[in-house]
């Protein structure tokens, strides 16, 4: 028996996945005067599928980074998802002022903390500090890699984490 029916259609083997349609956008997008605002900037960016590289909301490391990378729109379309679930985060500045965390309730653990950083008088996403720092499991909950520091720990002073990295 044949499950594809007979079904056809044209493949493109070898030549790889195209993402510059998703790069190719026009909408003016901003980093914010606060982090929620730069967050918001994101999810909005995402939701339209917009995976410029350059965009203002991310911080000059996460620039770099995010040009070695291939964003689906897929992922866009997850994180879009997931984050629409989401409470409102809550802002927790760090002591030196030019860092933040937006993070959601612990109950909440596929709603991950955001990282922030101002520089230039905005503040920009520190994904490459996320990258280093955070991982999810298999059910797309988040948890911090056990024995990796970072400047934004400050932020979850008042939690308990376990030897998983998972905040209680």
């Amino acid at each position: 028996a044949s499950s594809g029916g007979g079904a056809q259609t044209a493949a493109s083997i070898g030549e790889g996945y195209s993402a510059k349609p998703l790069q190719q956008q026009t909408a003016v997008v901003q980093a914010g005067q606060s982090p929620k605002d730069t967050v918001e900037a994101y999810l909005a960016a995402m939701s339209k599928r917009d995976a410029r590289t350059d965009l203002p909301i991310y911080s000059q490391a996460t620039r770099q980074m995010l040009t070695q990378w291939t964003v689906t729109a897929a992922q866009m379309d997850n994180v879009a998802r997931t984050f629409q679930a989401c409470s409102l985060p809550e802002l927790r500045q760090i002591a030196d002022g030019q860092r933040a965390v937006l993070r959601y309730p612990v109950a909440e653990r596929t709603c991950s903390p955001w990282f922030l950083v101002l520089e230039e008088g905005a503040w920009r996403l520190d994904l490459t500090m996320m990258q280093q720092a955070i991982r999810f499991n298999h059910r797309n909950e988040w948890h911090f890699i056990p024995g990796v520091s970072h400047p934004y720990a400050e932020a979850f002073d008042d939690l308990k984490f376990d030897r998983n990295g998972f905040a209680h």
